[in-house]
């Protein structure tokens, strides 16, 4: 028994094709377009029986290319590049995580896209995703979404450290010494800014204590 399978593409256009199992792989669709399929048995005069009901499906946009992340201070630069073929472009969702695997599923990362045009055609695409710590390792992937909110899969993983800032933090502020019985009493206001890593040299006095006074 044969089969004849009708594609019916996005302009109208029919495709007929007849097979000989009851499977058909059709990998000559284009990305984010819509085909519909209806099928028919024929026999070995070549009577064809009525047509299936028509179905419809749509192909999702490629995964985007060739992930790079570069760091920056409480950031990092994301570059990818899409190429002619890989369907159309409606928005790009980012996704960060500090664990593997990175999922999909969760809120993406708010990151403006520009792109640039390539000589072959293609696009790279890139963003700045400046929510990010100073001095944590993210691992990051994008997904494409197309007109139709068919989404790709997701694009190969990369890993970033985020740098940190070498500037000093702010003035303390609010210092007061008032003197008592015991000695003097030094209070001031709590600094906001992250911690910064500095190494440490020399003996340090116990936490909230000065050494002793030589004279």
């Amino acid at each position: 028994m044969k089969y004849r399978v009708v594609r019916t593409g996005p302009r109208g256009g029919e495709t007929v094709t007849d097979v000989t199992g009851n499977h058909l792989s059709d990998e000559t669709v284009n990305r984010s377009y819509t085909y519909k399929y209806k099928v028919a048995a024929v026999d070995g005069t070549g009577h064809l029986s009525p047509y299936s009901d028509t179905v419809s499906a749509h192909r999702p946009p490629a995964a985007p290319r060739d992930l790079t992340a570069t760091a920056d201070v409480g950031a990092a630069l994301l570059s990818w590049t899409v190429k002619p073929g890989d369907g159309t472009v409606y928005a790009f969702h980012v996704y960060r995580s500090t664990t593997l695997p990175v999922r999909t599923t969760g809120e993406p990362v708010s990151c403006t896209t520009t792109y640039t045009e390539l000589s072959d055609g293609s696009r790279k695409y890139s963003c700045t995703d400046d929510s990010a710590a100073e001095g944590t390792t993210y691992h990051y992937v994008v997904t494409t979404q197309d007109q139709a909110s068919a989404v790709s899969l997701p694009s190969g993983t990369v890993t970033v450290i985020t740098s940190e800032s070498d500037r000093p933090p702010a003035q303390v502020t609010g210092l007061t010494a008032t003197a008592t019985e015991y000695g003097i009493e030094l209070d001031w206001d709590d600094n906001t800014e992250p911690d910064l890593k500095r190494p440490r040299e020399g003996p340090r006095p116990a936490a909230g204590a000065l050494p002793r006074a030589c004279c």
